[in-house]
C-alpha cells in the first residue's frame, strides 16, 4: 500500500502526466526508480512498470542521465512513458 503522505504525490504525479500526454508536445516521461549516487554502468532494466517501484528498485543518477541523452538522440520512447531502473 502507498503512505497516506504519498497518496497526494501520486494523485498530481497522474495528472501532470496526464496533460503531458495529452499535449501536442513530443515527449517522453521518465519513471525511474529510488535514486542514489553512483557510477555510470549501464545496465539498466527498461519498461512500462519498472518505474513504479520507487522504493524497491535502485538506479543511479549517472544512469539515469545516460538513459536520457540517449533517448534525446534515438527516439525508441517518443510519446510513451518508460520506468528504469538497475
Amino acid at each position: 500500500t502507498i503512505p497516506f503522505i504519498l497518496f497526494f504525490y501520486f494523485q498530481d504525479k497522474a495528472k501532470q502526466e496526464k496533460l503531458i500526454m495529452n499535449s501536442d508536445l513530443d515527449w517522453t516521461i521518465v519513471r525511474p526508480g529510488q535514486l542514489f549516487n553512483g557510477k555510470k554502468r549501464r545496465k539498466y532494466k527498461l519498461g512500462p512498470k519498472e518505474g513504479h517501484y520507487i522504493f524497491t528498485k535502485f538506479i543511479s543518477r549517472a544512469d539515469v542521465a545516460d538513459f536520457i541523452l540517449r533517448e534525446a538522440e534515438q527516439k525508441k520512447y517518443l510519446n510513451k512513458a518508460v520506468g528504469i531502473t538497475n
